[in-house]
């Protein structure tokens, strides 16, 4: 079991390729945590300098909102490299498997993912492993993308063939191509594809056989009735075998998201990054106070007077035109209603 200053490990909540996920109760301040250490196999230096790398971009990027915040990092007592993180216990990748999200979720988690991955290629990171499984809820129902753990900086090839395949381009499974941002919008594309259908795009366990599926595009595109067809389209679009009818930026499959909210009269999901219109990000406020995760500190970040940025222009714009859709889908039912209370009287 893991042994840290400060920390007591109740269990181990889960497992990879480099490390462990303990859930643990830190000392000061009181609270449940979720620390992840690399085993004491892999304590090799490509393992601590990948791990170290994970650390630093979770502290870059970890002023958005749905990017996963570190606590604390270090040496535990018996050498392991640990960093410590928000606990979250509801994982996207379990909650499908009791129900699938319905369209106005799926539309609110793909554009939080979507804002936040906008966040890591603006800064020049690749995450290089979305899926389901790196998506959580805070206790605050807030979304969160965890786990950079393979992530890399856009000029850097460390580690260029780590991946999870079933969420993988076809370029990066064939290696014709190591990965890019259009890599990061595919595997957006199969965890939106998961999240309203319940499994991966592609079933096949055999390695070979999930490779030729991939790199030839075969999946069943109708994907599922219940979502409706623009938001089906999105998620084929985005992975499309073919990079250049692919979306090029998250901005452009983040857009088409939005556009589909806005005309279903859904109400917008908030972003933080520079929106559609091309707006300046600008401060906001939120309902929350949040922990201020800076290593070290032991006070709360009130979100209302924080510089988190906020597109509030933006959300404004969206509502009028969500208020504006459901205006025109008012008169229209009351000129079906007018219709056929005049259609009927003819016939009587």
């Amino acid at each position: 079991m893991l042994t840290i200053a400060g920390y007591t490990a109740i269990r181990k909540i889960g497992t990879g390729g480099f490390a462990d996920v303990y859930l643990c109760r830190q000392e000061n301040p009181s609270r449940m945590v979720a620390v992840k250490a690399i085993k004491s196999e892999m304590l090799q230096d490509k393992v601590l300098n990948l791990f170290v790398k994970e650390i630093k971009l979770l502290a870059q990027l970890g002023d958005h909102p749905h990017i996963m915040k570190v606590y604390d990092s270090g040496l535990s007592l018996n050498g392991r490299p640990y960093c410590a993180m928000e606990y979250c216990e509801r994982v996207l990748s379990n909650v499908i498997k009791r129900q699938v999200l319905d369209t106005a979720q799926l539309l609110d988690v793909g554009i939080s993912l979507c804002d936040a991955v906008k966040l890591s290629h603006d800064a020049g990171i690749l995450h290089r492993d979305i899926k389901p499984s790196n998506l959580m809820y805070s206790s605050y129902g807030q979304l969160l993308l965890s786990d950079f753990g393979i992530a890399r900086v856009l000029d850097d090839d460390y580690f260029s063939t780590a991946m999870s395949k079933h969420w993988s381009a076809p370029e990066v499974v064939s290696r014709k191509s190591e990965a890019t941002k259009q890599s990061d919008i595919y595997s957006i594309g199969t965890t939106l594809y998961a999240l309203c259908t319940g499994h991966n795009p592609f079933a096949e366990d055999d390695t070979r056989k999930l490779q030729s599926s991939i790199i030839n595009g075969k999946y069943d595109k109708t994907i599922t009735s219940g979502i409706p067809v623009s938001i089906r389209n999105i998620i084929n679009k985005a992975m499309n075998k073919n990079i250049d009818i692919r979306y090029k930026a998250v901005s452009e499959i983040l857009e088409d998201l939005q556009k589909v909210q806005v005309s279903l009269g859904l109400p917008p999901t908030k972003t933080y990054t520079d929106d559609l219109y091309g707006h300046p990000q600008i401060h906001g406020t939120s309902e929350y106070s949040f922990p201020d995760y800076s290593v070290g500190t032991n006070t709360q970040r009130d979100y209302k007077t924080s510089s988190s940025r906020l597109s509030t222009a933006h959300i404004q714009e969206l509502e009028e035109q969500a208020e504006q859709v459901k205006k025109q889908k008012a008169i229209i039912v009351g000129l079906v209603v007018l219709l056929v209370i005049f259609t009927g009287a003819l016939l009587f």
